[in-house]
């Protein structure tokens, strides 16, 4: 059990469920965490389901009870528990489900056909009885309260993925991304040494890399090499001559993951060859930034282990000093002037790790955007911002 209780919305059709409402809660008591029902809301000044609403985002964790039917519409087209488990997801809450073993309506089918596409990270059962559903939701509050146990705090965080980040580093004279990601909680091995040293797993994840998601990080048209440590695993891409690339992933046992790749511009002849070793290119960065978290994102689906639901996340820029940050426009500007002030080596987006839920990772974009314009406002702050491609 958790050192402090948590509040625990359960969410679910009303009618007909009152068996496993009544189950739920007091599987939820029976912990001492706080059970959150909309029973016990009472009169509300907005509506019920606003106020349902506003009760998700003020929870911890989120338990989905699903049955045959997908219950009445809102004004939205979502179900009332459709809409809340969006809620919970967007807010990052941890998540427990658990569906019935009976036929389902369509709409209920199509909605339960999406919660399990999302259902990474999350912990899913099904059920027969409120008896056993009873006992199911006891054992996911005790999961994610084993996972809880050891939370790090964002400088523990910070500290590790420095220490894990040490042997990624990019050619002296050359601007590089690096984003570090490791488990909120303390959740011992994730990767076993069988795991690391699998050469199926590697197979796997050299594929996700190659022609995963894209943007990717990784050129398809490359191979990539493998190199192994103690308690990691790392692959590889490098390409030397008049344009130097790299990429490069590492996994390590406990879940944390190091992605870095280079900001080298494509070549467009000599005059922009110049140009490109003076400023740092802002769309590029973002395309490498939302490619290197739907690595990592893909990695922790790859792990796919039930007790990793949030991680931090820290992103730095690398080799700025004497650069100018900014879009590059795509012939060379007559003129440019060079920062007044030393930047030192490297900037993060965040003066320290951000934590995220595993949905909030699979969509990484919202992540990419902020931490490009909080990029943006220090290298503007600094007078090294290039505003040439800029009307």
């Amino acid at each position: 059990m958790q050192e402090h209780a948590m509040r625990v919305f359960v969410s679910s059709v009303m009618q007909g469920f009152e068996a496993e409402r009544a189950a739920a809660r007091d599987a939820i008591e029976l912990l001492r965490h706080e059970a959150v029902m909309a029973e016990g809301f009472g009169a509300q000044p907005q509506s019920s389901q606003s106020a349902c609403l506003d009760k998700v985002r003020s929870c911890d964790v989120y338990v989905g009870v699903f049955g045959r039917r997908y219950g009445y519409v809102a004004p939205s087209g979502m179900s009332v528990s459709e809409e809340e488990f969006e809620e919970a997801r967007q807010r990052g809450l941890r998540i427990l489900v658990f569906v019935s073993n009976e036929e389902k309506d369509p709409k209920q089918d199509d909605f339960l056909r999406k919660v399990g596409d999302y259902n990474s990270g999350y912990f899913y059962a099904k059920y027969t009885t409120a008896a056993e559903l009873q006992n199911l939701v006891v054992r996911g509050l005790n999961d994610l309260g084993r996972a809880g146990g050891g939370k790090r705090s964002a400088d523990e965080a910070a500290r590790h993925i420095v220490s894990c980040s040490d042997a990624v580093q990019p050619e002296h004279h050359q601007s590089g991304l690096l984003v570090g990601l490791t488990p909120t909680q303390d959740l011992g091995e994730l990767l076993g040494p069988q795991r690391l040293s699998d050469q199926s797993f590697h197979e796997e994840v050299t594929q996700l890399l190659l022609f995963g998601q894209k943007p990717r990080l990784f050129d398809a048209t490359s191979g990539t090499r493998t190199e192994e440590g103690r308690d990691f695993v790392r692959f590889r891409q490098q390409s030397r001559g008049r344009r130097e690339t790299f990429s490069s992933l590492t996994l390590y046992a406990d879940g944390t993951c190091i992605v870095s790749g280079d900001l080298t511009l494509p070549d467009r002849g000599f005059e922009h060859s110049i140009m490109m070793g003076c400023i740092i290119d802002s769309n590029l960065v973002s395309q490498r930034l939302l490619a290197a978290i739907n690595v990592a994102s893909s990695c922790y689906q790859l792990i796919a282990d039930r007790r990793l639901t949030t991680v931090y996340l820290s992103a730095e820029i690398r080799g700025i000093n004497q650069k100018q940050f900014g879009p590059v426009p795509r012939t060379p500007p007559r003129s440019m002037s060079m920062p007044m002030r030393e930047l030192g080596n490297a900037v993060r987006a965040t003066d320290s790790p951000q934590e995220y839920s595993l949905p909030q990772l699979r969509e990484g974009t919202t992540i990419a955007s902020d931490f490009l314009d909080r990029w943006t406002r220090f290298f503007k702050a600094e007078g090294a911002y290039f505003a040439g491609a800029e009307t």
